[in-house]
């Protein structure tokens, strides 16, 4: 019978016979070949046999019937990803030493420090299982290093090769790219330990980047009492995490949140703007971190839900509520933040930016012009540019401070004290509040719900959504909201078939911003007197 033990033993055994043949990869170099290369061939036999027993206990002790704790699932995760590393590692052992014998050329390595790079290599293999069964978080960090040091170490040399001060051989650039890809072995192995122990799949300059934004933060002095949980990742490529204290110290935790610097940025001075109008409306931010091109921050957490997680709920109850209060916040808050200044519409701009994104998916997206019995029909991107036209003659007379991503996954519920609260601000500003009402329309209608009472409710929170929105524009004297709806719709219900890959749900949505398009070139009288119908959102 397999158990961890035997599983355990398989996976020191790799780890021994990958450290012995770095070693014979290194005496091969030092006595300028002799036997030691055939023992290097002859070790790499052995470690695909004991990775292979490594990879078969895995699956034996996973397909057990015993149930595992998620301990043990992270640490068997972790192993598979070691072991293909150390695999390939033992590969790019065996080439170096078959390409440097081939050559027989060993004075011309005399300008690398061989020696200095299978220490580093060395190092890091003999400290991978303490690390990994230690669950060290420095032993880790220092796998991930050795990376950086080995090129560090051939660095001059390269400059050296690009200036053409020394002869360049093949058997030179083989042994550098080597160590290079050794390196970047011992980095994947290092963050699979991270993986083990943090539970959670994260590169090493992420890991850098949370210990940094923590400790600075002064929230978390320890990274070690600390419970990091993975968030999916929103659709503008940051990366978001829940984090608390293992001893409880806080009710709920904190996000966290890592991403390119300008968009942290741009929403660090967004939340600060919603911070002096309405502190409760969105989180507070706790630190700010800056490395090169990447930043995170550290912000409060806000207990609810997200108002698509509602939608989904079996028995809805919170449903009603939410909208109630939903509305009852914008009518609030678009009424303070209003400003007697109009504002370009450009749905047209943004749908073309995005047209791209969407054809790389759905790549017949996009009719030509076609004319049948004589009749002329606009290809899809000549809508575009005829819509774009009429588009500059329908600003907003007023704006408000929108959201900018209005999406319901962005929309927290809670239900206890019945408020509502806002996140990932990176896109706001002061716009036309058609901006949001559209995204958050076209947020309710691409929810993957089919069946009567889900759809009963997406179909009554767009018409709530859509009524508020259009008393709101008659209230305030926007005798262009209907047009401009119909842009707006057109634009969401275009651009969201990029992240749909049922063929006929996208083609449902696509059909719809046609239809929008088409409507509106065919309208012959005053936009003013455009009016658009609630039943185009119905599914």
């Amino acid at each position: 019978m397999i158990t961890f033990e035997s599983l355990d033993d398989n996976f020191r055994f790799l780890i021994l016979e990958l450290e012995k043949q770095a070693r014979d990869a290194l005496g091969f170099f030092e006595n300028k070949g002799g036997d030691a290369l055939r023992s290097v061939m002859h070790r790499r036999d052995k470690i695909d046999d004991r990775k292979a027993r490594v990879e078969n206990d895995c699956y034996v002790v996973m397909g057990s019937g015993r149930e595992l704790s998620d301990k043990e699932s992270l640490r068997i995760r972790a192993m598979q990803v070691v072991c293909n590393s150390l695999e390939r590692m033992s590969y790019l052992f065996d080439q170096m030493v078959r390409r440097v014998d081939e050559n027989r050329n060993f004075n011309a390595l005399g300008g690398i420090d061989i020696q200095s790079g299978f220490e580093m290599i060395l190092t890091g293999i003999t400290t991978l299982y303490p690390a990994f069964n230690g669950k060290s978080m420095d032993g880790a960090l220092g796998l991930c290093n050795v990376k950086s040091r080995l090129e560090a170490l051939f660095k001059p040399v390269l400059a050296k090769m690009e200036k053409g001060g020394e002869s360049v051989f093949i058997s030179d650039l083989d042994v550098i790219h080597a160590f290079e890809r050794l390196g970047d072995e011992l980095l994947f192995s290092g963050e699979a330990v991270l993986f083990s122990i943090v539970g959670e799949k994260i590169r090493k300059e992420q890991f850098e980047s949370l210990r940094k934004t923590l400790t600075e933060s002064g929230v978390y002095d320890c990274l070690s009492k600390v419970d990091y949980k993975a968030i999916l990742g929103t659709r503008s490529g940051c990366r978001i995490g829940w984090v608390d204290s293992q001893d409880g110290l806080f009710t709920h935790g904190s996000i966290y949140k890592e991403g390119p610097k300008e968009k942290i940025v741009k929403e660090v001075k967004a939340n600060a703007k919603w911070q002096s109008l309405s502190p409760e409306l969105v989180p507070a931010i706790y630190n700010v971190t800056e490395q090169g091109e990447k930043a995170s921050m550290l912000v409060s957490y806000l207990p609810g839900k997200t108002l698509d997680h509602l939608l989904v709920e079996s028995d809805g109850r919170a449903f009603p509520f939410a909208w109630k209060t939903l509305l009852e916040t914008l009518i609030l808050f678009w009424g303070e933040t209003l400003k007697s200044e109009p504002v370009p519409s450009d749905h047209m701009v943004q749908l073309q930016k995005r047209q791209k994104d969407v054809l790389s998916v759905h790549p017949d997206f996009s009719r030509e012009s076609l004319s049948i019995c004589g009749t002329d029909i606009v290809s899809f991107e000549k809508m575009i540019e005829r819509c774009a036209f009429l588009e500059k003659e329908v600003s907003a007379p007023f704006s408000v401070l929108i959201h900018g991503d209005f999406n319901l996954n962005n929309i927290i519920y809670n239900q206890k004290d019945r408020k509502i609260c806002y996140i990932d601000l990176h896109r706001s500003r002061d716009g036309d509040y058609v901006q949001d009402a559209s995204v958050c329309l076209v947020s309710h209608f691409r929810m993957p719900l089919f069946d009567g009472l889900r759809k009963g409710r997406i179909n009554e929170g767009m018409g709530r959504i859509f009524t508020f929105a259009e008393d709101f524009a008659v209230k305030r004297g926007d005798s262009l909201f209907h047009f401009r709806m119909a842009l707006a719709l057109a634009r969401s219900f275009y651009t969201s078939t990029r992240f749909e890959l049922s063929r006929p749900f996208a083609r449902e949505m696509y059909n719809r911003s046609c239809y929008l398009l088409e409507r509106v070139l065919a309208w012959q009288g005053a936009k003013e007197d455009f009016r658009l119908s609630v039943e185009v959102l119905n599914r």
